[in-house]
């Protein structure tokens, strides 16, 4: 293998990855082309001039998966497509998916507390505080004490709450109507189960 100086290492491997002879079995370039496989082959060569940090930053740049390979930007990039969606028909009755899931997790009948709605809902008090806001400003949830000799609130879905939830459910049909007519009704039945066995088996392991 062939030696190399600090001062080279130090150097970009685009630079001096340029002779024959510095390449691993004498084997060069070809037409000034460089395959990526030999710039990571120098790069581990130098790991031990090269800090970690610039290291990484060579590998990575040259073994960036596409976004076609990215199970998160894919699940993101749908769930933004779908939310729009949703949020286009629940627009008429001024309330966001959100905060329709919300009041559908409240209308089920049990008060929840704060703590409970958040992990029920898998979202951050911070954001789940945010959307509650203007759902307790109009009225819609209200809280109230918990039992006795506990300090927690309940949240609950008040009268009004429940009349806002039925006016909603049109719209929230209609989007689920429109989803499953474009995506099909068997693969929107397949797509829940396996989002909803992300949230309940894998994320817990």
């Amino acid at each position: 293998m062939p030696q190399r100086s600090s001062r080279q290492c130090r150097a970009s491997p685009r630079r001096w990855i340029k002779k024959s002879e510095d390449l691993p079995d004498g084997k060069g370039p070809r037409n000034g082309f460089m395959p990526p496989i030999l710039l990571v082959a120098d790069i581990n060569w130098c790991a031990s001039e090269i800090d970690r940090r610039r290291a990484r930053h060579y590998c990575v740049r040259m073994h960036t998966q596409s976004p076609e390979n990215d199970d998160c930007f894919a699940v993101r990039q749908a769930a933004r497509h779908v939310s729009q969606l949703y949020e286009r028909h629940l627009s008429e009755v001024d309330i966001t998916p959100t905060q329709f899931s919300i009041m559908a997790v409240l209308g089920r009948g049990s008060s929840l507390t704060m703590m409970e709605l958040a992990q029920a809902m898998v979202m951050e008090r911070t954001s789940l505080v945010r959307a509650l806001r203007p759902l307790m400003d109009s009225g819609f949830v209200a809280d109230e004490p918990g039992e006795q000799g506990k300090r927690r609130f309940q949240l609950i879905l008040t009268g009004s709450g429940r009349t806002k939830l039925d006016e909603a459910m049109v719209h929230w049909s209609a989007a689920q109507d429109e989803f499953e007519r474009k995506f099909g009704h068997l693969q929107a039945a397949l797509l829940r189960r396996e989002l909803f066995r992300i949230t309940r088996d894998v994320s817990k392991v």
